[in-house]
């Protein structure tokens, strides 16, 4: 958030007597206008100084061909705020409806013979709200106007966005830096040489000779029999044979 700067004199104004000058940084009186713009239909904002009628801060963009407020009892905008209404630092003219509001709103504020004080008050146009309240500050007084569209605002949200604004710039905190101890550095841990633990040695043993090979165990088996020579031995076959080749020549010997 952007801040701006006053100066504020503590204890004693000559500086002989110890007196000096603290800055202060607090909210500018832009920001605390254009809170209020959120309200629903707020189109235009402004501070303004009752006695000279000369703006102090604006935000947002009136509406323009609005005639001012008719009312009797409203003084000449062009007396209510000399220079036509200029806002300083470039900001443009203040519309003459506006113009118009906060010269009748200065001149209630700076009545005295009611002996009522000027706290705030609601004019209502064809087109618009005009709100304005009176923010009572030590030094001197200043004007809050808002201009609020009648179809799309909301009147109370809108009175309620007023009515919260602060009288004086809330002063921005300045944080204190912490304080952080300086770290110790971490004692350097002891160094401990290590110990040689010697290894179990292996027993020396004889070295064994291998067993002989064995020899190898002969599986010599029969030689297989020769083709034919157990024909020779099987004389049921050879009967079979002898039988068969008889009933063949059987019935050759019938045809001769």
């Amino acid at each position: 958030m952007s801040a701006t700067a006053i100066l504020r004199i503590v204890g004693a104004a000559s500086t002989a007597s110890g007196g000096h000058v603290e800055i202060i940084p607090v909210e500018s009186w832009s920001e605390v206008l254009r809170e209020a713009l959120g309200a629903p239909g707020v189109r235009y904002a402004c501070a303004a100084d009752p006695a000279t009628g000369q703006v102090v801060a604006a935000h947002g963009t009136a509406a323009t061909g609005e005639p001012p407020p008719a009312a009797d009892d409203l003084p000449d905008p062009s007396a209510a705020a000399p220079g036509g209404g200029a806002v300083p630092g470039g900001g443009g003219a203040v519309p003459g409806g506006v113009a118009a509001v906060l010269g009748w709103a200065g001149a209630e504020a700076a009545a005295t013979d009611t002996g009522a004080r000027f706290e705030d008050a609601v004019i209502t146009t064809d087109r618009a709200y005009h709100l304005v309240r009176t923010l009572h500050r030590d030094n001197a007084a200043l004007l809050a106007y808002l201009q609020v569209d009648r179809v799309r605002g909301n009147l109370a949200l809108a009175r309620r966005a007023l009515l919260t604004l602060p009288s004086e710039p809330i002063a921005v905190p300045n944080a204190e830096p912490i304080a952080v101890p300086a770290q110790t550095a971490a004692p350097e841990a002891e160094r401990i040489d290590p110990v040689a633990i010697p290894l179990p040695r292996r027993a020396s043993t004889a070295a064994v000779e291998p067993p002989p090979p064995s020899p190898p165990v002969s599986t010599a088996s029969e030689p297989p029999d020769r083709p034919g020579s157990r024909w020779s031995d099987d004389l049921r076959t050879m009967a079979r044979i002898l039988a068969g080749l008889r009933r063949l020549d059987r019935p050759s010997t019938t045809e001769s």
